[in-house]
């Protein structure tokens, strides 16, 4: 959380992110170069890809991982925790 917001002084998860940092971040959604330049420098692009739609996130549309992405004091993330948090 510290790292994600900034050494906790955002309420919002940091967003730019290069491909070489997306890659060991999110091994499993961005596990190559390739795979994480295009999502490199574009907020809602990298929430897309590394936060939206897959096993166990509960995203099944277009838009949530942006909408979703981590926010507050305790990074919430998710369609589930955001909805149990009240969101």
């Amino acid at each position: 959380m510290a790292n994600a917001t900034g050494g906790v002084t955002q309420v919002e998860e940091r967003r730019f992110y290069t491909a070489e940092r997306l890659c060991p971040v999110w091994p499993k959604r961005a596990h190559a170069l390739a795979c994480a330049r295009p999502a490199a420098g574009k907020p809602r692009a990298r929430a897309e890809k590394v936060e939206g739609g897959g096993p166990g996130v509960g995203h099944t549309r277009r838009g949530y991982g942006w909408r979703c992405r981590g926010g507050g004091a305790l990074q919430t993330t998710g369609r589930a925790n955001y909805r149990a948090a009240g969101f």
